[in-house]
């Protein structure tokens, strides 16, 4: 209907927004564009024209921030700052003690190769770290929790978490709605977490 594309629309506005100040949206916008196109509606062209003014719109919030970037520092980039806290753990070895930081890129190579160039010399350690935050993000403790407040968020996690993927499971007849791209989310957000150089005294669930 009109007033479901009209929604969807001001929701492609916010989302543009929202990838200003927080970089953990802006991949996942892909992922948006991608179920809009096939799962919108049984109308493969209305599909096509709706993704399309999506990303449009969604650009459109981007591009003014990009090029005020370049003007101001000679790069294209319409990521926030916190596209830095990765390669910036990386290279002062915070999570990393255990591993000899090599650092063979060149100080203005672009923040993805710096990335992937660490990941590379380091790669069993950065491996056993990720999966180190993937079992923090979906287990109820924090290495900071007192005994009363592991006893209580045990018993809490014990009641909500199995309820929440019975939940998922009974759904799946809606997973072609949204429902489907709010458990993608989901489940995009911990390896995120996991992937990214975060602090493990928080839950992320929550």
């Amino acid at each position: 209907s009109q007033k479901r594309t009209s929604l969807l629309y001001i929701s492609a506005l916010v989302l543009g927004l929202a990838s200003l100040t927080r970089i953990t949206i802006t991949p996942f916008l892909l992922i948006i564009l991608f179920w809009q196109l096939l799962f919108f509606s049984n109308n493969k062209k209305r599909n096509i024209k709706v993704t399309l003014f999506m990303f449009l719109i969604i650009a459109g919030i981007l591009l003014p921030w990009g090029l005020r970037n370049y003007i101001l520092f000679g790069e294209f980039d319409f990521l926030s700052d916190e596209a830095g806290i990765l390669i910036g753990t990386f290279e002062t070895g915070e999570q990393y003690s255990d591993s000899r930081i090599i650092k063979s890129y060149d100080y203005h190579d672009p923040l993805i190769v710096k990335i992937f160039v660490f990941i590379k010399d380091n790669f069993n350690i950065y491996v056993k770290s990720c999966l180190h935050r993937f079992i923090i993000f979906w287990s109820p403790f924090t290495s900071v929790m007192s005994p009363l407040a592991r006893i209580y968020k045990g018993l809490s996690w014990l009641i909500v978490f199995p309820a929440a993927f019975g939940g998922m499971i009974m759904s799946r007849k809606k997973w072609r709605g949204g429902v489907g791209l709010i458990i993608i989310f989901i489940f995009y957000y911990s390896l995120l977490c996991s992937a990214s150089a975060v602090n493990p005294n928080l839950i992320y669930r929550y």
